[in-house]
């Protein structure tokens, strides 16, 4: 797993961002932020900013700028605001970053200053220390523990229900991909999800139409999502793309 930091005003920038949705920035950092399972740190620079951190996330889908050549847009999620901004100087005065990195807008951070950023902003990290002894630990650990209430400050896309109400009701709850009919809820009615063909952090016009969305169960949703997949393309009235290597073919009448 690898840990970043990333340059982030809040109150507008230069570059197209949307803090906690949408990151975009230049070519030479794509490397960086390309890793896999990458989590981040929001940090504000000094120069027109407070010089805090106040947020984290992890790094989703990367694609290029369609308007702007040599710059990429990479999706945000599991983003969370922090309780309180985070001085970059840290509770004893110590920066947590050499002031040599801050020139660089998307900059690797050691685990340790990642979880040390997260602590001062109130985030636990960590579970406590156990040996290899066994689950027996955890039982332990956690034998008088309630589930306490968390809140998290977050944004998300617009998805009309109205719409993906509309889609199950007119193509039913079989999986548009691998053909499982679903299971029987306890309502009487028959699961299914919705999945939209195209991010909506790509904010691409009429992509919440219901030509766009298919019905999915949720194994092929997880897929779509976190999976090998390739953009959907138009041909032969099927939207077609790739799957974890297998072709697939969805005709464009059974989503209209």
């Amino acid at each position: 797993m690898q840990y970043l930091a990333l340059n982030q005003y809040r109150r507008g920038s230069s570059y197209k961002d949307e803090v906690g949705v949408v990151y975009h920035f230049p070519k030479r950092y794509l490397k960086r932020i390309q890793a896999p399972d990458a989590h981040f740190v929001y940090y504000e620079p000094r120069a027109g900013g407070d010089q805090v951190y106040f947020g984290t996330g992890q790094i989703g889908e990367i694609w290029p700028d369609p308007d702007e050549q040599e710059h990429y847009y990479s999706e945000i999620l599991e983003y969370n605001t922090f309780p309180k901004p985070v001085s970059y100087w840290g509770s004893g005065g110590s920066a947590f970053e050499p002031a040599s990195t801050m020139r660089n807008s998307v900059r690797l951070i050691q685990k340790a200053t990642y979880d040390a950023i997260l602590d001062a902003a109130g985030f636990s990290t960590e579970c406590p220390a156990l040996s290899t002894e066994g689950p027996s630990q955890f039982e332990q650990l956690y034998a008088n523990a309630k589930p306490e209430l968390q809140r998290y400050l977050a944004e998300r896309y617009e998805r009309p229900s109205r719409i993906t109400r509309l889609v199950k009701e007119t193509r039913g709850a079989t999986c548009q991909i691998c053909g499982y009919e679903g299971f029987r809820m306890r309502n009487g009615k028959t699961y299914c999800e919705i999945h939209h063909l195209f991010h909506l952090a790509k904010r691409l016009p009429g992509s919440l139409a219901p030509k766009y969305l298919i019905v999915v169960c949720a194994v092929c949703h997880r897929k779509l999502h976190y999976g090998c997949v390739t953009d959907p393309k138009e041909s032969n009235g099927h939207w077609v793309f790739q799957l974890d290597g297998l072709d697939v073919s969805i005709s464009l009448s059974s989503s209209a």
